[in-house]
C-alpha cells in the first residue's frame, strides 16, 4: 500500500443551500500554483491528523471544477458562527 502526503486542508466550500460541505480546498504545491479541491465524496475517510482518499486523480484544480467555482462566488463562511449539534444542542459559544 502507497501512502503519500497530497496536500493540505486549506478551506472549505460550503453549500449554502444544503448546509454542507461539497469540497475541501487543498494549499497549492507551490505559491505560484492554483488550488485544488477533492469532492467531500471521495473522502474515504477522516482522521485526527489526515483524510484519506482512494487515489491521487481525485484532486484537481479547482478551476475544471465549475460547482466549486460557483459555491465560492456565494462567498460562505463559517467564522465566528454557532456550532449546534444535530439535536439542536449548543456547543461552544
Amino acid at each position: 500500500v502507497e501512502v503519500a502526503a497530497l496536500g493540505k486542508v486549506e478551506g472549505l466550500v460550503i453549500n449554502p443551500d444544503t448546509g454542507s460541505v461539497d469540497f475541501l480546498v487543498l494549499e497549492p504545491k507551490e505559491w505560484y500554483l492554483e488550488r485544488r479541491v477533492i469532492s467531500i465524496q471521495a473522502v474515504a475517510g477522516i482522521g485526527e491528523d489526515a483524510l484519506t482518499t482512494e487515489t491521487e486523480t481525485n484532486i484537481v484544480s479547482i478551476t475544471s471544477v465549475p460547482a466549486a467555482i460557483e459555491l465560492l462566488k456565494k462567498q460562505v463562511a463559517v467564522t465566528g458562527s454557532q456550532v449546534i449539534t444535530k439535536k439542536g444542542r449548543m456547543n461552544g459559544s
